[in-house]
């Protein structure tokens, strides 16, 4: 994380417990930190990213100081921006899903499972025991 976002380790290490991120610890030792794609991917904003002045020593225009606001290309960047960052989102969430489809169906024939068992016990010529064992387990008898 800090490589993708260049900052150093010590913000890396300080920004995962702030953010809540899941963490895992390795056979190696080492804590893995889930840190989203977003995270990784969006642009890291530093106030040296903007010139403070030309070499001979001018000064960029401000168009916020000339009441124009946010020109139309900054616009359209930071809408292409946000609608990329809700694309992103958007698959990771149908990703999520998919994965959470497919854990209820094993967990949905687990359930299944576990009811023919109870079926066939209950079922059997013993079932008047098990009905007996059954209702000393919720009274504690055990």
């Amino acid at each position: 994380m800090a490589e993708a976002r260049e900052i150093d380790r010590g913000s890396a290490v300080r920004i995962a417990p702030k953010r809540h991120w899941p963490k895992q610890r390795g056979n190696d030792g080492i804590i893995r930190v889930a840190v989203p794609r977003v995270f990784l991917d969006a642009r890291r904003r530093d106030p040296r990213d903007v010139p403070r002045a030309d070499p001979a020593g001018n000064y960029p225009q401000n168009p916020r100081a000339r009441g124009q606001g946010r020109g139309a290309d900054g616009a359209g960047r930071a809408r292409a921006r946000a609608s990329e960052v809700v694309e992103t989102c958007v698959s990771e969430l149908i990703e999520r899903m998919v994965e959470l489809r497919v854990r209820e169906g094993a967990a949905q024939a687990r359930a299944d499972e576990l009811r023919a068992v109870v079926d066939k016990i209950t079922g059997s010529p013993d079932a008047a025991a098990w009905t007996r064992f059954r209702s000393r387990l919720r009274r504690g008898i055990g």
